[in-house]
């Protein structure tokens, strides 16, 4: 009777009749959280998903800008390079490179001087931008990435 006593119920309370009350308490309890907690957990895989393919298109515009800092010039090759380098593109990836020159913030032809004689200043333009579809949710995301030439 006193280790009865010490756990909490009363003299002449069996075990069964102490927790008569909390039949079926964690089943509803669970029942009210965890349909939220699979949300949440859907929720962050989505969110580490679409993390992982937006580094996946950065990384895609960096390799196309490494092309061009070591010396590459054709755009089409750029943007053949960065394309083999998406790996995880979705249906309507966009790839766009593009040679923007101006002269004195206007722009300007690349193939001829600025009105001073100086050649104009040259810039390679390279942007990607994609849907990327999750459980819960789609996102769009793009990147931009510019590179100066002269």
């Amino acid at each position: 009777m006193k280790i009865a006593h010490l756990a909490g119920f009363t003299r002449g309370r069996g075990l069964a009749k102490g927790i008569r009350g909390e039949n079926g308490n964690a089943a509803v309890e669970f029942g009210l959280v965890g349909p939220l907690l699979a949300l949440l957990l859907i929720g962050l895989t989505d969110v580490g998903h679409y993390a992982y393919q937006r580094l996946d298109m950065f990384s895609a515009v960096r390799a196309g800008a490494q092309y061009f800092m070591s010396g590459g010039s054709e755009l089409a090759e750029a943007r053949a390079i960065i394309e083999a380098s998406w790996r995880q593109a979705p249906g309507d990836a966009s790839v766009s490179v593009q040679r923007l020159c101006y002269c004195d913030s206007e722009p300007a032809s690349c193939s001829a001087n600025c009105p001073d004689d100086a050649p104009p200043e040259a810039y390679n333009h390279i942007s990607a931008a994609g849907t990327f579809t999750g459980i819960l949710t789609n996102f769009r995301a793009e990147s931009v990435d510019v590179i100066r030439v002269r």
